[in-house]
């Protein structure tokens, strides 16, 4: 039977060392994840206000009459 001897303060050591930076790596990707959330609500917010904004200009030229044309006058053959 062979008998092995382990440093426990090594083995410790490593243990607290990943388990700081496994915290570490989770908080990062938590708040890389809360800023994708926010940017991705901020565009879509842009987004919807944009496209209010368009159709709001489109409906005000419409009623205000300024879509009218002249009419196109009929060619003489």
């Amino acid at each position: 039977m062979d008998a092995a001897i382990y440093q426990l303060d090594a083995i410790r050591s490593k243990r607290a060392t990943a388990t700081i930076m496994d915290a570490f790596f989770h908080t990062s990707k938590l708040s890389d994840g809360l800023a994708m959330t926010l940017a991705a609500q901020s565009f879509w917010a842009k987004y919807v206000l944009g496209l209010a904004s368009f159709h709001a200009a489109i409906a005000s030229s419409a009623l205000s009459g300024a879509s009218k044309s002249k009419p196109i006058p009929a060619a003489r053959y």
